[in-house]
């Protein structure tokens, strides 16, 4: 029992070390590093984009969008946060606007009623992480800048 006390009595001390060891060793999730840069279609900017970083370890994605300069950020968890460290597939997706359905489609011009996705504005095999040949290798460090140069010559 005196030995219960003591180790009490040093209580205000080896609790917040007791605390800080135990939440240092819990596991805080993939590692995380900031990603930008600059997507260029047929040398201009590409502006109004979705960038999509899919990691080949299966872990969450990463995605962001392009400004009028072409220049992008990811988030994965957070806005911003940027991409899990590794190797990813990289798929670029830019469209127009989105479309009303033929006429004479079932609720065509009703309220909610469908719509289709906007035309490519892109050459579509950027579309897909699968068919781009786009790939990132996401480096555990402050910020990874990676560019890319797409061109229409890729159908």
């Amino acid at each position: 029992m005196q030995k219960l006390i003591k180790l009490f009595s040093r209580g205000p001390y080896i609790i917040p070390v007791a605390i800080c060891f135990v939440a240092g060793c819990a596991d805080s999730g993939p590692n995380v590093a900031k990603v930008v840069g600059t997507i260029t279609y047929d040398g201009k900017p590409l502006s109004g984009a979705t960038v999509v970083f899919s990691p080949e370890s299966g872990e969450r994605v990463g995605n962001g969008g392009t400004d009028e300069n072409g220049h992008y950020f990811l988030g994965t968890f957070e806005i911003k946060d940027g991409a899990i460290v590794g190797k990813h597939r990289v798929a670029v997706v830019a469209r127009g606007p989105n479309r009303l359905p033929p006429e004479g489609t079932p609720g065509r011009g009703m309220l909610g009623g469908p719509v289709l996705a906007g035309l490519p504005l892109i050459a579509e095999i950027y579309m897909q992480t699968e068919t781009s040949g786009l790939t990132a290798d996401v480096e555990d460090r402050r910020k990874n800048i990676i560019n890319f140069d797409l061109t229409s010559g890729r159908d």
